[in-house]
């Protein structure tokens, strides 16, 4: 998970001056949040993957994609956005309109990123790639385990995820103890609790 902590004077921001509707809509969202989760309100996520093909946005768009791979170099993915029933029809048609916008298929995220993943399949088949194995050691033990967020918690770039991907990967792989398989440690009570 890709997130972000809040310093703690955070505030709603106006954003919706022009629709009062929107604007108290989206205030209301914010101080529910703060309200329903206190001081964890300040970890505002923001890109995740839930193993093994599961992606999400944790704010706007509100998103989760399943993965489907179909061939080493070919992934279908199916996206759900989500929106709250009990939310004004404005903000309703406002996120669908959003969404298509943004994260849809011809929305301005997508077009760009689809272009850098077609390049990075492509430069993954050539000669001169196929012969050395991806190295994922940027920032190798940069993180830490002690953190009050739970798990293996870094703030800087690196490519702890994609090592932690594998390493669940590989558990799976190797016929894992349930513990280990639903993420906790084997042996580590505390973190199976």
């Amino acid at each position: 998970m890709h997130s972000a902590i809040q310093p703690d004077a955070n505030e709603y921001v106006e954003s919706f001056l022009d629709n009062p509707i929107l604007e108290q809509y989206f205030r209301h969202c914010f101080e529910e949040r703060k309200r329903r989760l206190g001081e964890q309100a300040k970890l505002l996520p923001f890109v995740g993957t839930i193993f093994p093909n599961t992606s999400y946005h944790g704010r706007q768009p509100a998103v989760f994609v399943a993965w489907h791979p179909h061939s080493p170099t070919s992934t279908e993915g199916w996206r759900f956005f989500l929106v709250d029933k009990d939310a004004p029809k404005e903000a309703k048609d406002y996120l669908r309109r959003y969404y298509m916008r943004y994260s849809g298929p011809a929305g301005m995220t997508e077009q760009d990123d689809m272009e850098n993943w077609l390049y990075a399949t492509a430069a993954s088949m050539g000669t001169v790639a196929r012969r050395y194995p991806f190295n994922y050691q940027q920032s190798m033990g940069a993180y830490v385990t002690n953190h009050p967020l739970g798990g293996e918690v870094s703030t800087q770039i690196t490519e702890q995820i994609a090592r932690g991907f594998y390493r669940r990967w590989t558990s799976y792989m190797k016929g894992g103890d349930w513990n280990e398989l639903l993420g906790s440690p084997a042996g580590n009570k505390e973190a199976a609790e």
